[in-house]
């Protein structure tokens, strides 16, 4: 590979104002299409909430707060401010918990607390757009996309969405199955296995979220060094936890969730490897996103898809919830190593380097504390010094 270096900046990180005005564009533009089908619905079910307007526009405040909350976020985090968008949802949830904790005693917000629900979310996305426009899109007014942009946008906007419908299935399909072939009582502990380990992902697909926006800026999506590292630390945080969950599950989640969930330990010991198989796909599917390779995304989707559908039909009318949980892994393990066999062809990065912890990881990790200390030092209290 050539040893010129890249630029500093790529194409897409250069125009801030012009991509957060697509970002408000599409946030309008995807609020409308929404809540037009949504109506449809209401009338095509007959139901009696497609005449209560008040209804109608929480529901649309909802979809374009989400919406301007995603976008707005992915841009702050793409200019490495990540305190900005955090510090407004962490003070209207904490609002609107005071709002929930007050309902049994203030009659108005009792009444109205649904409303006020949805309406957090436009607020949330409200607020965050706003500063990111002062904050880093001010003084650059009539500046929008070009067709060439749009072009781009909706290509890639129509890839994530057939890979987002496919991984939608791989996560669900299963269900169905468990349904059709098992009793209520095996889904019901099937489903709640399911939700541990989505619970035990959730700093994963955070995580991945948050490395998308940095690795498709010019400084990062060259970097071969910081993705081993990322998978590396959240390959073994999630191991700690199974390993947490294998040694005291047994005992805790009966007594959680009561003795009707009689085989949730044993399915969620048989998700194990799908949940370290997920959490190394995270990071693993933010670059090849980011670098304009969603395809292999989508391929690694059809791949579990096709395990999961072709083992779930022969084994779960035979061996039950438990052949769900096994061929679920088994379809997360196979996305697993095919993205990495990819990533390896480009990088040919050694077993080691992808699932080792290293100590410099723990002094990394120790570094980035400290620097994240500092930050907040800085934003807390602003006169403070390095």
């Amino acid at each position: 590979p050539s040893t010129r270096p890249r630029p500093a900046v790529s194409s897409c990180w250069t125009p801030s104002p012009v991509v957060a005005r697509l970002c408000l564009i599409w946030a309008a533009l995807a609020s409308v299409v929404a809540i037009t089908g949504w109506w449809l619905v209401l009338y095509i079910t007959e139901s009696p909430f497609i005449i209560n307007p008040g209804f109608i526009i929480a529901s649309f405040l909802f979809i374009l707060g989400v919406l301007l909350s995603t976008f707005f976020t992915a841009l702050f985090y793409a200019k490495k401010d990540f305190a900005t968008p955090n510090k407004i949802l962490l003070s209207i949830n904490v609002l609107l918990l005071c709002g929930l904790i007050i309902t049994n005693t203030h009659l108005i917000v009792n009444h109205y607390f649904l409303q006020i629900y949805f309406f957090s979310f436009f607020l949330q996305g409200l607020l965050i757009m706003i500063l990111f426009f002062r904050k880093y899109a001010a003084g650059r007014s009539g500046e929008f996309p070009s067709r060439q942009i749009l072009r781009k946008v909706l290509q890639y906007s129509l890839s994530a969405l057939m890979a987002n419908l496919i991984y939608f299935l791989v996560l669900r399909i299963d269900y169905w199955f468990v349904k059709y072939y098992c009793s209520s009582n095996d889904l019901g502990n099937y489903i709640q296995a399911s939700k541990i380990a989505q619970m035990m992902l959730v700093v994963p697909a955070i995580m991945g979220a948050s490395l998308f926006p940095l690795f498709t800026s010019g400084r990062h999506s060259g970097s071969i060094n910081q993705l081993p590292v990322v998978v590396r630390l959240l390959l073994w945080m999630n191991a700690g936890l199974c390993l947490l969950l294998a040694g005291l599950g047994w005992l805790l989640l009966p007594f959680v969730f009561g003795s009707s969930f009689n085989s949730l330990y044993h399915l969620s010991m048989l998700l194990i490897p799908g949940i370290l198989s997920v959490t190394v796909t995270y990071p693993l599917a933010a670059w090849f996103s980011a670098t304009k390779r969603i395809r292999i995304n989508l391929y690694g989707s059809l791949i579990a898809l096709t395990i999961i559908c072709v083992g779930d039909l022969i084994f779960i009318p035979v061996y039950g919830s438990s052949a769900a949980s096994v061929m679920s892994s088994a379809g997360y393990f196979a996305a697993c190593w095919f993205y990495i066999h990819i990533y390896r062809k480009q990088y040919p990065v050694t077993a080691n380097e992808l699932f080792i912890l290293k100590r410099s990881d723990l002094r990394q990790i120790r570094s980035n504390f400290l620097q994240s200390a500092r930050e907040s030092e800085k934003i807390f209290i602003p006169n403070a010094t390095p």
